[in-house]
């Protein structure tokens, strides 16, 4: 589908880089299916394929209130060895069940069937 993008630049660390204005998507307003953040949504998946998910709105910004222990959690996992990150190593799965510890150069992944946690490593 074309589409046209209005970019801007931003000077972050006094480098010029492209900023794209990201659709803002109302999660509780999805929760609630409005056919319009339905159709925000959908408009933003089909055109750019990223989006700004808010959670602000007071029917669902408890959800964030967990994602603190989560940071948490996910650098004391990746604090670990290679060696003991390595067991959660699974190789030759079918796709759909693409599960398990994960590396390459320039991140470490741990993929559930529902979740991901991500930890960057490169500049």
């Amino acid at each position: 589908m074309p589409h046209t993008t209005v970019s801007t630049i931003a000077i972050v660390d006094d480098n010029q880089i492209d900023v794209v204005p990201l659709e803002t998507i109302d999660f509780a307003r999805l929760v609630a299916k409005e056919s319009r953040e339905i159709a925000k949504l959908l408009r933003a998946a089909e055109s750019s394929g990223f989006f700004y998910l808010d959670f602000r709105n007071d029917s669902t910004k408890h959800l964030l209130e967990d994602l603190p222990e989560v940071y948490v959690l996910s650098e004391r996992y990746f604090d670990q060895s290679h060696e003991v990150e390595m067991m959660d190593y699974r190789e030759g799965q079918p796709e759909s069940q693409d599960c398990g510890y994960k590396k390459s150069d320039c991140d470490e992944t741990f993929e559930g069937l529902s979740t991901t946690l991500r930890f960057f490593t490169c500049d």
